[in-house]
């Protein structure tokens, strides 16, 4: 089954260059994956860890150098991120 994308990111790097890579929908496994970065029941969120999650998970085409530079992940990584939302939901006792 080939991915579509669904997101683009752009980084632009400290010359003024930028790079774009091109995202699918995350699956529910990369999601779970990322949520117990995002809020860990112990010590302090890892967003950069989550997002090269849904980066490297989700990836469908895009500028390589996203994957290879560090500054370049972790700001792409830090937009990535912000992808992992779940839907408002509410449960009462019966």
């Amino acid at each position: 089954m080939t991915k579509k994308a669904i997101i683009e990111i752009t980084v632009e790097d400290e010359n003024g260059k930028e790079y774009s890579c091109q995202l699918s929908k995350p699956s529910i496994g990369t999601i779970e994956k990322c949520l117990g970065l995002i809020a860990p029941t112990i010590g302090a969120p890892k967003y950069i860890s989550a997002g090269q999650i849904v980066l490297l998970e989700c990836w469908v085409s895009g500028d390589e150098e996203i994957k290879k530079d560090e500054a370049l992940s972790a700001s792409a990584s830090m937009e990535a991120v912000k992808f992992i939302q779940l839907k408002k939901t509410k449960s009462k006792m019966l």
